[in-house]
């Protein structure tokens, strides 16, 4: 059986080192040559699995962003009496649990602005699960002031 990884694999791995990255470090301090340096590979071959640094770092938030709306899905409705709340409770832990991961993903546009999409999609991912708790859809006007 080979060590090699397969494209995905690889990029997969990658991923999850920049993830844990984020989380142990401040954006400004996150570093390309530190992940390829975990991975066991060089820089330039980072980015033969990448385009950009920001193809890269989007994949990181997008990783780190599914991780959060995972610990926010709709309760059962047999066992919460109020899914909002539920809901608001448990965004509310996971931000206690990893600010400094959740401060990281939430300031990254400033730190690059071109990675505005990547966290803008993870608020309307926030906003989606919050409305459906409220037994709103995605057309009630409201869903302006939360996007």
């Amino acid at each position: 059986m080979s060590g090699r990884l397969s494209q995905s694999e690889r990029r997969s791995q990658l991923v999850a080192i920049g993830a844990k990255l984020l989380h142990e470090t401040s954006f400004s301090e996150f570093s390309i040559d530190t992940v390829a340096r975990e991975a066991g590979i060089s820089r330039s071959l980072l980015f033969h699995y990448f385009s950009s640094k920001h193809e890269y770092l989007s994949a990181v938030i997008d990783r780190s962003a599914d991780f959060l709306i995972k610990q926010i899905e709709l309760p059962d409705p047999e066992t919460s009496t109020d899914p909002l709340y539920d809901i608001i409770v448990a965004f509310t832990r996971f931000v206690r649990r990893r600010r400094d991961n959740y401060l990281a993903v939430f300031r990254a546009p400033s730190q690059d602005p071109a990675l505005h999409v990547a966290v803008d999609n993870m608020y309307s991912q926030i906003a989606e699960r919050l409305l459906a708790a409220a037994g709103l859809d995605s057309s009630t006007p409201g869903r302006l002031m939360l996007g």
